[in-house]
């Protein structure tokens, strides 16, 4: 199985710790340039220097907040405006539990 993904791009949410970072890594490896997305920006600025990069990918970050759909969705648009996105890691800490039917639109 080749799972080469050089000249691909990947959005990854979260990606500072946990699922998204452990993603970040893999992908990083297998190729892809990682657009890393988080709310800490010194962590970002860290760890995008820590991505594998032996296919010659220009790792780049955005900084936004999930509970901050503004802040969100300009940190999108920015990113799509000067790249196609052909992976998306849509990782967050999730909304508060709880039933689908109490859950509001954001």
């Amino acid at each position: 199985m080749n799972l080469n993904l050089n000249g691909k791009t990947a959005l990854i949410g979260g990606s500072t710790q946990g699922i998204g970072w452990a993603a970040a890594k893999e992908l990083a490896s297998l190729g892809a340039r990682c657009i890393l997305l988080a709310r800490n920006e010194e962590k970002l600025k860290e760890l995008t220097a820590e991505l594998n990069a032996q296919s010659n990918q220009l790792h780049t970050y955005e900084v936004a907040d999930y509970t901050d759909l503004k802040q969100l969705e300009t940190a999108i648009k920015k990113i799509l405006s000067g790249t196609t996105v052909e992976i998306l890691i849509n990782n967050t800490g999730g909304p508060a539990p709880g039933f689908i039917q109490d859950a509001g639109l954001e």
